[in-house]
């Protein structure tokens, strides 16, 4: 597998994709095939791929982990705001209309 080869062409795709486009023209011009000769760009796509699904879900997993932890705190705070705010309200009609 021609390791270097595929990070040059991952990078290059991210780049300059018209110069791999020229190199895989030219490869279907001597070769007569347009797929590559090796599997190195699958086997290190997944690689990335199952690295990055990692990360997600460590990132995900720690983050769903500080949610259930601040559900408590949430309701706590937010519906005791929501009856402060609704006694403020009815308070101050009774001074208004007055």
């Amino acid at each position: 597998m021609d390791i270097e080869y595929t990070f040059w062409q991952m990078l290059h795709l991210c780049t300059a994709p018209k110069v791999v486009y020229q190199h895989t023209k030219y490869h279907k011009q001597t070769k007569n095939q347009w797929a590559r000769d090796d599997p190195a760009f699958v086997v290190i796509c997944s690689l990335l791929l199952a690295v990055a699904t990692v990360a997600y879900c460590a990132a995900l997993y720690a983050f769903d982990v500080h949610c259930n932890s601040f559900f408590p705190m949430f309701v706590m705070l937010y519906a005791s705001y929501y009856h402060y705010l609704n006694f403020l309200g009815y308070d101050g009609s009774e001074i208004r209309s007055r």
